[in-house]
């Protein structure tokens, strides 16, 4: 699918050139964008995703029609930090210069995949599992929605308080759940929870590493640093193969929790993160 982009480009060069725009259209690269980008733009816009269900946005490529959808939309509301943002929609974006896209993770510092700030090597792009950086997301958001609808902005900015003082209770109830957990430090197949790690002082011990599944030594250190760490907890996320962590719980004799950071239900698939984590 990666080759098709070029030619994809070029069948659509006209079009983000030309056509008008298509009126209180907003898309977002994910599901959680959209619940926060709803939760802000109420009536006044309809939101869509460009990741469908089930797919790894790292290595999704838009269907021609989701392109056809960008060129004409209100705004493009993106993560910024995704592996389809930075390579196929940047393409995409160059060539429709006119396109409004906001960069919903603008401000949010960079974290590495074990959940500090070392920024050294890979960086972790799932900002939005930090309810503290879901705030800077949401107030990035309501600028955007405040310049492209300034009539509304005072709509705007109720919603806005209003999710935010929804967002601070999530992260409460968090604290509450971890706060008696004594082992911080959890295994994942995929290092999707390395924001939400460094928010509430845990460690991420992640079997893929750079893009890449573990070797057989990797494995046998990964099983060591369990050990070691008192590791009680496997997250396995669903959008990521879980071959080698099941080798892995098998030999640890742990049972492995399915999670969904893509969930449109961020507010409760968080609390259930944590929930599983303190377990």
């Amino acid at each position: 699918m990666r080759f098709l982009l070029p030619i994809l480009l070029l069948l659509l060069l006209p079009s983000c050139t030309q056509q008008p725009k298509t009126e209180r259209v907003l898309i977002v690269s994910i599901e959680p964008l959209r619940y926060v980008t709803e939760a802000l733009a109420g009536d006044k816009f309809e939101v869509k995703t460009i990741t469908p269900k089930g797919a790894n946005p790292e290595t999704y490529s838009p269907t021609l029609q989701q392109m056809e959808e960008l060129s004409s939309c209100t705004a493009y509301i993106r993560v910024g930090t995704l592996g389809f943002e930075k390579t196929q929609l940047r393409a995409f974006s160059e060539n429709c210069p006119h396109l409004y896209i906001v960069n919903a993770s603008e401000k949010v510092s960079e974290v590495s995949p074990c959940g500090d700030k070392d920024h050294g090597g890979e960086m972790d792009p799932h900002t939005w599992t930090s309810p503290r950086n879901m705030n800077i997301i949401a107030l990035n958001i309501y600028k955007a929605l405040c310049h492209i609808d300034h009539a509304n902005m005072h709509y705007y900015e109720e919603r806005l308080n209003a999710f935010l003082q929804k967002s601070d209770s999530i992260s409460r109830e968090v604290n509450k759940r971890l706060a008696h957990t004594k082992h911080r430090t959890f295994l994942i197949n995929h290092p999707s929870l390395g924001h939400f790690a460094l928010q509430y002082n845990l460690r991420q011990i992640s079997v893929e590493h750079e893009g890449k599944e573990a070797s057989a030594a990797r494995v046998q250190t990964l099983i060591d640093e369990c050990r070691k760490d008192c590791v009680q907890v496997i997250l396995c996320q669903e959008q990521h193969s879980d071959r080698t962590t099941q080798t892995i719980a098998k030999e640890l004799g742990l049972p492995i929790r399915t999670i969904n950071p893509l969930s449109y239900d961020w507010d409760k698939e968080i609390v259930r993160i944590a929930d599983l984590i303190a377990q």
